[in-house]
């Protein structure tokens, strides 16, 4: 399948209000969050990345025993929306752990590490 033949549609207030529910009162978030993001295309600017796999972790330890922890080493490398934007509490993150770079999307509940994804360019370099 193309991805010129694909409809996508841009991520709403709505949606991103569901993702943003409580794990323990709605646990199939846990597994229809990542399958909403699977496929998704991010933009920034003239670039763009088509993500692929991601994996779920709950914000607290009753939700996920691989929880994100907050120091205050890291504090700029959270993925906790610090403002709400046009798509409601969300954010997006590079972080730099296991020297690597981790892309990171925070909601307010959940992150999700994208753990695969293929940038899309007009111009191949």
């Amino acid at each position: 399948k193309c991805l010129s033949d694909t409809r996508y549609v841009e991520l709403s207030n709505s949606i991103t209000n569901m993702i943003n529910k409580d794990w323990v009162q709605f646990p199939q978030l846990r597994y229809a969050i990542p399958q909403l993001f699977s496929g998704a295309v991010i933009m920034d600017g003239s670039s763009a990345l088509l993500l692929n796999v991601l994996g779920p972790y709950g914000r607290l330890r009753t939700d996920d025993a691989h929880f994100e922890r907050r120091t205050k080493s890291a504090v700029h490398q959270l993925s906790f929306p610090r403002k709400e934007n046009k798509y409601g509490w969300i954010t997006t993150v590079a972080v730099q752990d296991d020297n690597t770079t981790k892309l990171k999307i925070g909601f307010l509940t959940c992150n999700l590490l994208v753990t695969s994804s293929l940038r899309i360019s007009s111009i191949s370099t």
